[in-house]
């Protein structure tokens, strides 16, 4: 019961809401030059679903793209959603054009919003917050 409710606190107030699936689509047309087809948004939509199943913490938290994945092959996007972690796609998938975006989307969003929903989630400091986002940067340059 305790994932449900981890899974539930990240995808609406926490690092996995709103605010990731900006980040993500704002990096995608970045990275990319062009915003995300429909079913490429959709899949940025369910890639973490999982987190309901996992938890956000814990052993099995490297599986929560099963589920993003699964619902996401209704769409032909499975490969999207499973590569986007490198510890689920490693040595099954190779990983997709939505991992980067996934990695650096709170470089594309206000610094407070990140700092707050990574508060939300893991109880990070401004000063912890800002070593993602200046890693999400060196990973941009």
């Amino acid at each position: 019961m305790k994932h449900i409710f981890e899974g539930l606190r990240t995808l609406t107030i926490g690092t996995h809401g709103i605010a990731h699936l900006v980040g993500i689509i704002r990096a995608w047309e970045h990275l990319y030059g062009a915003f995300p087809s429909l079913t490429e948004t959709l899949t940025i939509i369910v890639h973490d679903w999982g987190y309901l199943v996992t938890g956000l913490t814990g052993p099995q938290e490297d599986q929560h793209p099963a589920l993003g994945a699964s619902i996401a092959s209704l769409w032909g996007q499975k490969t999207l959603a499973a590569g986007h972690s490198k510890g689920y796609a490693g040595g099954v998938e190779k990983t997709s054009r939505l991992y980067l975006p996934d990695k650096v989307w709170m470089a594309f969003v206000p610094e407070w919003v990140f700092v707050l929903t990574s508060f939300v989630d893991f109880g990070d400091s401004r000063e912890e917050s800002r070593v993602w986002i200046d890693q999400a940067n060196a990973k941009l340059q």
